[in-house]
């Protein structure tokens, strides 16, 4: 078998069926589709059985609730396909998506691909724009230095959904199941240190659905996000410390700089952010204040004061723009 298409699949509501549709109507057929329920309370799991009693290519595994890393960890280990895509059940697929991903991963013997994605209004369906054939092949450690250096256009630290992987390399990971949320940027940061290159395409294959219901989008979940965001990037200053320690100064900066963004976001909804929170900044950042850089400092004093304003200040694109150029700045300090 060709390929494995994993779906972790928790009350997923009415876009479940539309994910799905988008599956079925694949031009690729050597395929085999794993829907791992989480323990859904809605109808999502009655909704499996159905599509696996009519289609023998489609296999169930229902399971206690344990989070998106624990059904993916299930798809790592159960999936019998060559190559491995794991997708979101409340989003939407080209229906060439996987063609064009198993032709390239086929073509170059690379252990992953990456597509575009574009995210969806509400209500809105994908135009399905026809696709090229051209690709480029990208060292992980420029995408290393472009993702979580730079902070530039994510070439490949971001969601499982818009890549395919070979098993055997997927198979060398496994996602952190303490996390609910950035689990998925942990997980393919860790990756990046073992192997060294990546196929990327530019097509957009990959369609997010907005949707309000969702874990990143309840405000209900607002203490728990911030608390696994900066629980995620705590980790991730820990392996870089320990693999790439020239970039732990960046790292660290860059990390803090998008919890704050995170931040901002709750407060911009009305959101009021638990103290928990902020103790879980500054317990975890505290350890690297003295390599903090002046704007990132002063919201991190700015944060152990109380002070909301130093972090809402800025429009978000424009406090983006404007830390790119600090972190240029310091970098070329940092040389000359």
């Amino acid at each position: 078998m060709k390929l494995t298409i994993g779906v972790p699949v928790y009350n997923p509501g009415k876009y479940f069926l539309l994910a799905m549709g988008t599956i079925l109507d694949q031009s690729f057929k050597d395929f085999e589709v794993l829907l791992v329920d989480d323990g859904s309370t809605d109808n999502s799991g009655k909704f499996c059985d159905d599509f696996a009693e009519k289609y023998p290519f489609i296999r169930v595994i229902h399971k206690p609730n344990g989070g998106p890393s624990s059904a993916r960890n299930v798809i790592i280990r159960e999936a019998r396909g060559e190559y491995v895509g794991i997708i979101d059940a409340d989003d939407m697929i080209h229906p060439d998506y996987y063609k064009r991903m198993v032709s390239v991963l086929d073509e170059t013997g690379l252990p992953v691909v990456k597509c575009g994605r574009e995210y969806l209004e509400k209500g809105a369906l994908p135009e399905n724009k026809p696709i090229g054939k051209g690709y480029e092949i990208i060292t992980t450690k420029r995408a290393f230095k472009n993702d979580l250096c730079e902070l530039r256009r994510t070439l490949l630290v971001e969601g499982m959904c818009t890549k395919l992987w070979r098993r055997e390399v997927l198979q060398q990971g496994s996602f952190n199941e303490e996390l609910r949320n950035e689990e998925d940027i942990l997980f393919v940061f860790e990756m990046l240190f073992k192997f060294d290159k990546f196929a990327k395409i530019d097509d957009t294959l990959y369609y997010v659905v907005q949707n309000e219901n969702s874990i990143t989008h309840n405000s209900q979940n607002c203490e728990r996000n911030l608390i696994h965001i900066i629980r995620s990037r705590e980790i991730m200053a820990e392996r870089v410390k320990d693999l790439a320690p020239e970039s732990l100064n960046v790292i660290v900066n860059n990390s803090l700089f998008n919890i704050f963004e995170e931040y901002k976001y709750w407060l911009s909804k009305g959101v009021q952010i638990p103290q928990s929170v902020r103790d879980a900044i500054i317990k975890t950042f505290a350890p690297y204040e003295n390599i903090l850089n002046f704007m990132i400092k002063k919201q991190f004093e700015g944060l152990k004061r109380g002070e909301n304003k130093v972090i809402e200040f800025y429009h978000k694109k424009t406090l983006r723009s404007i830390y790119k150029r600090f972190m240029r700045y310091e970098t070329y300090r940092s040389k000359h």
